[in-house]
């Protein structure tokens, strides 16, 4: 595994020249990989979409769409070989910057149950479990997994 220092990244704006790349790694390092389509109409939804290369391979990106008040995670991915070191948090923390300006705003997400990892990203972060959509995620051999949504309203903690 390569090691990074903040230095050797690069965090920007995805373009739509970045989205075969990025669709290409994250399908060798996820089960569930958005779908060119999905992460083509995050970008263009024009809220808010940052890609992170190192070495010129994308190594994880988040896209986040913004309507009246409420900043809604659509996605943060840091692929395997990068994870267990911090990058999650770091883009979880650009996130929030930028949407708790306001302190009125609200930030919300839904994260597959069996992901303990990013849940625990998140409750540190200050979220609290807000609802369930049941059967939402598709999972392998036809079976369904439950949505957990999460909330944080107007302040930063962890």
């Amino acid at each position: 595994m390569v090691e990074a220092t903040k230095n050797d990244l690069r965090i920007r704006p995805i373009t739509e020249d970045d989205i075969e790349r990025i669709i290409q790694q994250e399908s060798k390092s996820t089960r569930y990989p958005w779908s060119h389509k999905n992460l083509l109409e995050g970008v263009r939804g024009g809220s808010g979409a940052m890609v992170v290369y190192l070495n010129e391979v994308p190594i994880g990106y988040y896209v986040v769409s913004i309507a009246a008040g409420v900043h809604e995670i659509q996605n943060i991915v840091v692929f395997n070989c990068y994870q267990g070191r911090g990058l999650g948090q770091r883009l979880l923390s650009m996130i929030l910057t930028h949407a708790l300006k306001d302190s009125k705003a609200e930030v919300w997400l839904e994260v597959r149950e069996s992901n303990a990892c990013a849940r625990a990203i998140y409750e540190k972060a200050g979220f609290c479990v807000s609802g369930v959509r049941k059967n939402y995620y598709y999972c392998e051999n036809d079976s369904r997994e439950d949505a957990i949504l999460m909330t944080l309203n107007g302040k930063i903690t962890g």
